[in-house]
């Protein structure tokens, strides 16, 4: 299977968000953080107003966390992301190249395909995949035999 598409900033960002929120670590501080106002609250509110305080809390460092990344995937040099990429399922290995390069990925060093909103993400590392937006793929069905396949081709012989 051979795809070819552009990967724009609000792809980028899209993934760079999802991607935080979806890290334990960064999403387990924030809900610390908020259980800690949550209960500083307690004191001096009822348990509904210490809620709602702890939850706009967290709401509001969501909204910090996003146009911080925001900003970061706007002013760091993004050449070689947002940019034409064809990637192509082979048999050995998962190839993609761009104007700025050339890649080659054996099957056994892919970690792991998911399906989030908007985008497929193949991830080569924890923090390092190949986004593929979802206007990549001519119909859903195609996006799930894109992910079919590769979980196919990851699988040991």
């Amino acid at each position: 299977m051979r795809l070819e598409y552009r990967v724009r900033y609000m792809d980028h960002l899209l993934y760079q968000v999802i991607h935080a929120f979806m890290n334990p670590v960064c999403n387990g501080l924030f809900i610390v953080l908020a259980a800690s106002i949550f209960a500083s609250e307690l004191g001096d509110n009822s348990f509904l107003g210490s809620l709602l305080v702890a939850g706009a809390f967290y709401g509001i460092m969501w909204v910090a966390q996003t146009i911080f990344i925001a900003v970061f995937v706007a002013k760091v040099g993004q050449d070689g992301v947002l940019t034409n990429h064809v990637l192509e399922v082979r048999d050995d290995e998962l190839f993609e190249s761009t104007p700025f390069n050339e890649s080659r990925h054996f099957w056994h060093g892919i970690q792991k395909v998911v399906r989030r909103p908007g985008f497929v993400a193949v991830y080569l590392a924890q923090h390092l995949a190949h986004v593929i937006p979802n206007r990549a793929f001519p119909s859903g069905g195609e996006r799930d035999e894109f992910v079919r396949l590769v979980r196919e081709r990851m699988r040991p012989a």
